[in-house]
């Protein structure tokens, strides 16, 4: 699509590939390439740098690989735990077990946290890619109503809310 100069397309199967694999950085720098094309220039705004760290850390692995993670350091916890009691002779083996243990369980609450995360990005996060080449914004879900601002082909919004044929949408400025 972005050889063929369809860069609402290019924009959107990029976005598409994005989302199966976030840190591929061909697919960002594709991206990147293909809204430098777009007529509109919208600048999200920033994150905060711990919403950043956990955005950049949960993209390490699908939701799937976190709930595996997940359950293989809930076992390796529960292994750890049922080893404290059946050792008796040495101290230092079962503070390594409960040093282990208590690892195990945070990398458990770590992995499930970014799991749902990931699910919920993947399967509850909205998006669009305007296709046509200008579109009003309006006001309200009307005709009649005042024109806000007009975008153009490639623009990508969060579609919040649907009136009949009208969309309530948000764009990366807020």
């Amino acid at each position: 699509y972005y050889k063929l100069n369809n860069v609402p397309a290019a924009i959107l199967q990029f976005e598409r590939a994005r989302k199966l694999k976030p840190q591929d950085e061909d697919i960002v720098h594709n991206l990147t390439l293909a809204n430098l094309r777009t007529e509109d220039r919208i600048e999200p705004i920033p994150d905060l740098f711990f919403i950043n760290w956990w955005r950049k850390w949960t993209e390490l692995a699908s939701a799937d690989q976190w709930a595996i993670i997940g359950m293989v350091s809930l076992w390796l916890a529960l292994c750890m735990i049922i080893g404290i009691f059946y050792i008796y002779h040495s101290l230092l083996i079962r503070r390594i077990f409960s040093i282990t243990a208590v690892l195990a369980l945070l990398l458990f609450a770590v992995s499930f946290l970014a799991a749902i995360d990931r699910h919920k990005i993947v399967e509850n996060h909205k998006f669009a890619i305007v296709f046509s080449p200008s579109t009003d914004v309006k006001s309200a879900p009307d005709t009649q109503s005042t024109g806000l601002f007009v975008l153009h082909s490639g623009v990508k919004v969060e579609l919040i809310d649907r009136v009949g044929d009208w969309n309530k949408v948000r764009l990366a400025d807020g």
